[in-house]
């Protein structure tokens, strides 16, 4: 460590205090994606093997990653839970507007659902957060300006996108009240 308290790991991207709060905040958004994963794995698994294993892999990846971004949050670390997630979310899109194109109903979208929704926010929500740990380590290593607006601008679009399905979550419940309550 150096005399600003800047841990000198190659590529390693956190100060002990600057960076802490973000990289636990990504690290429980993580987790909170994994327990959604690993709690449907059974349902998708009696669905169709691989898309239960797909889920248990996911479930997998994203609480070690939890891990990783914790204890050593390197480039590497943070650039692949962006990707990761970022896949994910683009899997999931793909299952709700065209349906995947294999498994027991091929291209047969399937209705969103809570969790789903759910685990997709905090998705979005992890590739926004790394997205802002990897340009918080990339200041004055020389980065170009290029870079920076990129990681901004996949950081804003992901923030969004998570507030439109937050919105979406918030009018879904509130309908479903609604109509549980008589009131049309």
């Amino acid at each position: 460590m150096n005399r600003f308290g800047t841990l000198e790991m190659r590529g390693h991207l956190a100060t002990r205090s600057a960076n802490g709060p973000l990289r636990f905040a990504v690290a429980m958004l993580s987790m909170g994606a994994a327990w959604i994963h690993l709690a449907v794995t059974g349902e998708h698994l009696a669905e169709f093997w691989l898309f239960g294993a797909f889920f248990a892999t996911i479930a997998g990846l994203q609480a070690v990653w939890a891990i990783a971004v914790l204890l050593r949050p390197t480039t590497f670390v943070c650039v692949s839970g962006v990707i990761v997630n970022a896949g994910i979310v683009a899997i999931w899109v793909t299952s709700r507007t065209i349906g995947m194109p294999f498994g027991p109903e091929p291209w047969t979208p399937e209705p969103p659902g809570i969790l789903d929704v759910s685990s997709t926010m905090l998705e979005l929500l992890i590739v926004a957060r790394a997205a802002k740990l990897i340009l918080a380590g990339s200041a004055g290593q020389g980065a170009g300006h290029a870079v920076h607006w990129v990681i901004r601008y996949v950081s804003a679009v992901a923030n969004t996108l998570a507030g439109v399905l937050a919105v979406g979550l918030l009018l879904a419940f509130l309908i479903g009240l609604s109509l549980m309550s008589g009131h049309h």
